[in-house]
């Protein structure tokens, strides 16, 4: 069961790894983010799974945006996934400028 979480093919030196059906990160503090992107016929969709803390993070959008990637970004708050706790932070800070800029709910601010 372990060996689905090791990564096997270590791309170039850096955290981002992949191992038996899953991409991973590994950081310094050796925490470990695993996840897959997925799309198909312009739907996409991301799932990241969380071993430490038993959590599934799992977005999926019904017409292609970047944006649904950035879920991955809430890992941050159940882990100590200190890049993913930046991009979290990140995309909150430009959720809350478009909000005030263009005066919308920030759920219309991400539609495209």
């Amino acid at each position: 069961y372990q060996k689905i979480f090791e990564p096997y093919s270590n791309e170039k030196p850096g955290i981002n790894n992949y191992g038996l059906g899953f991409r991973m990160k590994i950081f310094d503090n050796n925490e470990k983010l695993t996840y897959h992107n997925g799309w198909w016929h312009g739907t996409n969709s991301v799932f990241g799974h969380l071993l430490k803390s038993n959590v599934t993070i799992i977005a999926i959008g019904n017409k292609y945006s970047r944006r649904v990637y950035s879920a991955l970004a809430l890992s941050g708050l159940f882990e100590n996934f200190p890049y993913e706790t930046e991009k979290f932070n990140k995309e909150m800070n430009q959720t809350d400028s478009l909000k005030t800029s263009t005066g919308k709910d920030s759920v219309d601010s991400y539609s495209e």
